[in-house]
């Protein structure tokens, strides 16, 4: 028998959260959440209706297994309720970077601090299992709740798409956020 210390596994459960895969089952939830136009319209989603066919095909896509993106299925802990979805995709191994997304889709789960544990969740997979340097988003200058989610996470304002974005019958800037790993601080 040999002495050997295994690596450290980072679980991407938090006290009250999981995440796990997303599965054939969420695709309608997450149709409707893609089909809610103020939910859409934060997210800067398809603005178009989403049609059976076309959420399998994005489901296909998040499961695609091809190394550039990595999605999950944001559950409650406690009932394993869907509440949600997250990613990291866009993943440029040379650089270490990724682009991070989120959607709580649950009216209910949202400004509970739920999509402050799913991204501490999504960080610490980031830096400490991917061994990213940097993840980065965007967001519609509109959204105030969320800028004001990822400022607290430490993410940096980088730079200001202008006008990038259109809903609600006008343009929206779009704001590029980003966090280095020697920035990030794990825990609360």
């Amino acid at each position: 028998m040999t002495d050997r210390t295994e690596p450290a596994v980072i679980p991407l459960e938090g006290p009250r959260l999981r995440l796990r895969a997303v599965e054939a089952a969420d695709v309608e939830a997450i149709r409707g959440w893609h089909n809610d136009p103020a939910l859409r319209d934060a997210q800067r989603g398809y603005p178009f209706p989403v049609s059976p066919p076309m959420e399998e095909a994005w489901l296909a896509r998040a499961q695609r297994g091809d190394g550039r993106g990595a999605t999950f299925a944001v559950t409650r802990r406690d009932d394993g309720a869907l509440i949600g979805f997250t990613l990291l995709d866009e993943i440029d191994w040379r650089a270490r970077t990724a682009r991070f997304g989120i959607a709580i889709g649950e009216a209910s789960a949202r400004g509970g601090g739920l999509g402050r544990e799913t991204l501490d969740l999504m960080l610490g997979y980031g830096f400490l299992t991917l061994n990213l340097d940097r993840i980065w988003l965007e967001v519609v200058a509109f959204n105030a709740r969320a800028i004001a989610l990822y400022d607290r996470a430490g993410f940096r304002h980088e730079g200001c798409l202008r006008r990038h974005a259109y809903a609600a019958g006008r343009h929206h800037d779009v704001l590029v956020l980003g966090l280095l790993r020697d920035e990030w601080h794990a825990g609360p």
